[in-house]
């Protein structure tokens, strides 16, 4: 599976296309780098959103996920696109919100009430 397939996906909101394959992209080093340097930031919020996915499920060491803390916070609380903002809030809890902590429960808060992403959000919610 290649990244683009997903983003070309992502564009045309196939989410269980993305979602059947997503774990077989997410561990590579290059696709992090993307999701972080370049995903977060595109135009279409489809592909911000399937950035913060990406981020959420990839393995990343502590070290390396607190250079990409405040990307995700600035997507979660910026960002028009409500998906972007809740798999942030996601990726955030999924690795450690850091100073965080409160605004990362908050998002995740209204997450719950959204029936594509409410079971992943209360089930961070109770680990955080």
């Amino acid at each position: 599976m290649k990244m683009q397939d997903l983003i070309d996906a992502a564009k045309r909101q196939k989410w269980e296309f993305v979602d059947t394959h997503l774990a077989e992209v997410c561990n590579d080093s290059s696709n992090i780098e993307w999701a972080v340097g370049v995903g977060l930031d595109d135009l279409d919020g489809n592909v911000r959103d399937l950035a913060a996915s990406l981020l959420e499920r990839a393995d990343i060491q502590p070290s390396a996920f607190e250079q990409m803390r405040s990307r995700l916070h600035s997507v979660m609380t910026r960002d028009s696109h409500p998906y972007a903002r809740y798999r942030s809030a996601l990726a955030l809890a999924a690795h450690g919100p850091g100073s965080y902590r409160e605004e990362v429960m908050r998002v995740l808060g209204e997450a719950s009430t959204d029936p594509d992403v409410s079971d992943l959000a209360k089930a961070y919610l109770s680990k955080l």
